[in-house]
């Protein structure tokens, strides 16, 4: 390739900061390309392309066709982050969802802000973990059939106490009472309840347990089809 040695530096006395009178700047990689014709080019020349403001260089890469001419980017590291960040909260790029990213470092993939991957068992489940749960779900734990229950018999028993302690959250009937629940009680309830009939030392297993005390006239006891062997009757 013909040279031309210069014995000293070229001083450049205006703005351009290039003596190639064609490198630019150019507003489109168009412009450039109409500006220089497919004569004068060749692999590696170099242009500069104003992209909304910024000074880009542009060069034929491996052609010199005007469709060769594209931004110039060196080195092997080509890709662009995905997360920035200048010392404030960080930003995804354009392009980026939130979904992305939690896909690749395992997170789920949902939209939502709170979709996190819980372990479903002993050895996978996380401790301090939150999900949130359709409606379905919270609909299958607030009927959940596992739960322990009373029968009716005893929820009978309780309603029909009259010295019964109120238990904040007992539900009232045999599908609502709720096995577990206590409170404190007070001097008076508790006199009360010392003070009523037991049958804590019927432990005889011939008969059954009387578990209600009934008061009423004979002809009522005679209306009764079928007496009930744990109910003593008092006939007045």
């Amino acid at each position: 390739m013909p040279t031309f040695n210069l014995a000293n530096r070229i001083k450049v006395t205006n703005k351009a900061s290039n003596v190639d009178e064609t490198y630019g700047p150019y507003d489109t990689v168009s412009e450039a390309n109409a500006a220089i014709v497919e004569g004068l080019r060749d692999i590696g020349r170099t242009v500069i392309i104003n992209v909304a403001g910024t000074a880009v260089e542009y060069w034929w890469e491996s052609g010199v066709e005007d469709s060769d001419l594209v931004e110039k980017v060196l080195g092997t590291d080509t890709g662009i982050p995905a997360i920035l960040s200048d010392g404030t909260s960080p930003t995804l790029n354009t392009g980026i969802s939130a979904a992305e990213v939690r896909s690749l470092i395992g997170a789920g993939t949902g939209s939502g802000t709170s979709n996190l991957v819980i372990g479903t068992t002993s050895s996978t489940a996380l401790a301090g973990n939150t999900v949130t749960i359709s409606n379905a779900q919270a609909n299958a734990i607030t009927t959940n059939t596992a739960k322990v229950g009373i029968t009716t018999q005893q929820a009978n028993a309780i309603i029909a106490n009259t010295a019964k302690v109120t238990f904040p959250g007992l539900g009232t009937t045999s599908s609502t009472a709720l096995a577990g629940d206590t409170t404190t009680i007070s001097s008076a309830q508790a006199t009360a309840i010392n003070d009523s009939v037991k049958n804590n030392t019927d432990t005889y297993t011939g008969t059954a347990k009387i578990t209600q005390i009934v008061s009423l006239s004979n002809a009522e006891y005679q209306n009764i089809s079928s007496p009930s062997s744990s109910t003593l009757y008092i006939i007045l």
